[in-house]
């Protein structure tokens, strides 16, 4: 993770959908940064040994796995055998997964795949809330309380590459999909219900900020269902490489049932991104089915009357734990890192000047924070 020693965001935006309490104040500053960065020119070309390298771990894994969940079943409709990769037990995933049949399922991740291959926009293109630092909370025990001045720094820029326009946000969105799921079966309705209200704020903020740059109602709706349908695509990651999920404040069945539900989720919203039959949706139209595959896996996970467990904040910042994801993708970080023959300082100072112009209006701690990282020589 790429991090400056002088930043003064110095906690991961993930703690603050582990607690169930986000600040709504990033909201405007993230989406307007994010869209501005998009729109901006770009070298088609730019960084796309990332890409490769991605898309090398990624589809394998998925195919093998999706064509397991088919394949196999223990009588009991779930998943085998137990040391699969994908979450155990996965009766509902896997009933889904059948529904659907190998050649739907085959055909959506297909699609998938031709969208992540696209070059429309310039992307952070691993903006996830573990690479978004936002202010400390001045009391861990307050989940309420935030910093004074509401600021956020994105960091680990150096998957930054031509790619969808909905990757950014459909990778941002995983999370707080997950952290829904986990309230909804701790019994926590309400903040469910919130982190998914403050989820919609900030991608509306992204979209609002698109259309005051220019971009007609058209261009708007097909990038969110394209967010949506890489909302899919990141929730596939957490289903078959298992990342993100080991620092929620649930485990063994508990555990099971969450990640059971997000598989279910994941065909849901590949089907909704990517099919045929959701083609020119209007936002309303789309959020309007996310909303309802989310409330019917509210429903499944709500536990009984007097199961309801005690809301705590988040692990991982009691224990100072910083997560990072660099090991995901590749063993191998120059790999990674590294465009040709380019080192690491080359490979973003070739993106900063089109982040610098993305950020110069509202755009909050992105391109200082790039530059922020060769204030030294030999620094990387």
């Amino acid at each position: 993770m790429l991090v400056t020693e002088w930043c003064t965001s110095d906690e991961q935006l993930a703690n603050q959908w582990l607690d169930g309490n986000v600040d709504a104040r990033i909201a405007e500053q993230l989406g307007t940064a994010v869209a501005k960065l998009h729109l901006q020119p770009f070298d088609p070309e730019f960084n796309q040994a990332v890409n490769t390298t991605v898309a090398d771990c990624v589809w394998p894994a998925a195919k093998e796995k999706f064509t397991e969940l088919l394949s196999h079943d223990d009588g009991e409709n779930n998943l085998t055998p137990p040391s699969s990769l994908l979450c155990t037990p996965c009766k509902r995933f896997g009933l889904l997964a059948r529904e659907f049949g190998s050649e739907k399922l085959f055909c959506l991740v297909d699609r998938l795949k031709v969208s992540f291959e696209s070059k429309e926009v310039f992307t952070h293109s691993d903006l996830h809330s573990f690479n978004i630092l936002v202010e400390k909370k001045p009391d861990a025990a307050e989940l309420a309380a935030f910093g004074p001045t509401g600021n956020f720094m994105l960091c680990d820029w150096e998957m930054a590459s031509a790619g969808p326009v909905g990757r950014d946000f459909g990778t941002f969105s995983a999370f707080p999909v997950l952290c829904f799921l986990t309230n909804a079966r701790l019994g926590h309705t309400a903040v469910a219900l919130d982190l998914r209200s403050k989820l919609h704020l900030i991608v509306d903020a992204y979209l609002s900020a698109l259309s005051a740059e220019g971009k007609d109602v058209e261009y708007v709706n097909a990038a969110y269902r394209n967010i949506i349908g890489f909302t899919g695509y990141f929730t596939m990651i957490y289903c078959v490489l298992r990342v993100h999920y080991d620092m929620l404040p649930v485990e063994g069945p508990e555990l099971a049932k969450v990640l059971d539900s997000l598989g279910v989720i994941t065909l849901k919203l590949l089907k909704l991104g990517f099919d045929d039959s959701t083609v020119g949706l209007t936002k309303t139209e789309l959020r309007k089915r996310f909303n309802a595959l989310l409330d019917i896996e509210l429903n499944e996970l709500t536990p009984q009357a007097g199961k309801r467990r005690n809301r705590r904040g988040s692990q991982l910042r009691a224990s100072g734990t910083i997560i990072s994801d660099s090991g995901v993708f590749t063993r191998d970080t120059r790999r990674v890192t590294l465009f040709k023959e380019k080192t690491i300082k080359e490979n973003v100072t070739g993106a900063i000047g089109a982040i610098s112009s993305a950020v110069k209006k509202g755009g909050v701690g992105v391109a200082d924070g790039v530059k922020g990282l060769f204030k030294g020589e030999g620094e990387k």
